[in-house]
């Protein structure tokens, strides 16, 4: 089941993230930093 919750928070996160055109350093960092959470879960 879809956790609503969860994924609001998350879209929160990312939107708070400054990313403007040919600077998507910081969001890049962000994601690689949850995406290596998720693979240690596994």
């Amino acid at each position: 089941m879809v956790n609503q919750q969860r994924i609001a928070e998350e879209f929160s996160r990312l939107a708070s993230i400054s990313s403007p055109t040919f600077g998507e350093g910081e969001i890049s960092l962000y994601l690689v930093e949850r995406l290596q959470k998720l693979g240690q879960r596994w």
